[in-house]
């Protein structure tokens, strides 16, 4: 499997493997550009604890693809980073900041070219999962060649909400995942999405940081029809990855996963399921932002629901 060069000099930068040991300074980086932009132009910030609970990120994409990220450096300091996630059906784009000082540099512009010449190497298509809200990164992917295969909507359930004291779906098939569900999970992952990513589901599946929780609807005896995980750390606190088949099978694994959580994850539904958008409306849930799924090469919208993340990153 191709690793990113170990420096590639450009005029006012080089693009550098990111390594254990940049991981505070890539932390300090995603909070800070993420709190910046979010601030900036929707006055509040998406990570309210210190940076370092940002060392998530880097800490968990190294541990999934050791060597595989990418930060861009100018003068001794990290002005960009980039996650990348070889697949054996794609290339994924992970988490993708630049330092607000630098956001006409060409940075992110030299990061997207090193993923693409991956990708094109590897003959693989590009994957990731972006704001629809921030035009600049939105703008960035069209012009490398990205296109739009699914639009979602960001939900939470606000503080002051409760869930409806009568279950909305039923929950009686769902149950907490095993290991012995990593194959049927992989293979239905496969025939929604076209994608396959074993490595990232165990990971999953062991939780050896006890960050996370993965559950499956079983409606059928030896067979299930969707998948739901869900995350809770101070910087992330998000249900997904996730794929269903059905909207009925989508509802009872968000509505599942709500009940059992202790705080208030936002998760992401594609829009053109429109009775499982408005069931989370039913729940009490509210949109906070727009994302979309984009391809660079074959790629098509999905065959069923998907409900994304981002850790990991589930383009």
């Amino acid at each position: 499997m191709t690793e990113p060069p170990s420096e590639i000099h450009l005029p006012n930068f080089t693009l550098e493997k990111i390594t254990p040991c940049d991981t505070s300074a890539v932390a300090n980086l995603i909070h800070h550009s993420t709190n910046s932009w979010h601030l900036k132009n929707r006055g509040f910030s998406v990570f309210p604890e210190p940076p370092s609970s940002c060392e998530l990120f880097p800490q968990i994409y190294h541990e999934l693809d050791p060597n595989q990220g990418i930060l861009a450096r100018s003068n001794n300091q990290i002005v960009g980073s980039c996650f990348i996630h070889p697949r054996p059906t794609h290339i994924g784009i992970g988490i993708v900041n630049t330092c607000p000082s630098s956001t006409s540099s060409g940075v992110a512009s030299a990061m997207m070219d090193h993923a693409i010449q991956l990708s094109e190497k590897q003959h693989l298509p590009l994957r990731l999962v972006s704001s629809a809200m921030n035009l600049d990164s939105f703008s960035l992917y069209s012009k490398k060649g990205f296109r739009p295969i699914e639009f979602y909507q960001d939900m939470f359930i606000p503080e002051d909400t409760s869930l409806p004291p009568e279950h909305l779906s039923d929950l009686s098939t769902v149950r907490k995942a095993t290991i012995d569900d990593l194959e049927a999970i992989v293979d239905l992952e496969h025939q929604i999405s076209g994608i396959r990513r074993e490595a990232d589901w165990r990971y999953l599946l062991e939780n050896k940081r006890k960050i996370w929780s993965l559950y499956v609807n079983n409606p059928t005896e030896g067979q299930i029809d969707g998948c739901l995980g869900a995350i809770n750390h101070p910087a992330s606190k998000m249900l997904g990855p996730g794929i269903t088949q059905t909207e009925e099978s989508a509802k009872s694994l968000i509505e599942f996963a709500l009940r059992n959580s202790d705080h208030n994850p936002v998760f992401l539904i594609p829009s053109r399921f429109e009775k499982l958008v408005q069931h989370a409306y039913q729940l009490g849930a509210k949109n906070c932002e727009l994302h979309i799924l984009q391809v660079r090469g074959l790629g098509d919208t999905p065959n069923g629901i998907t409900l994304p993340t981002f850790m990991p990153e589930t383009g």
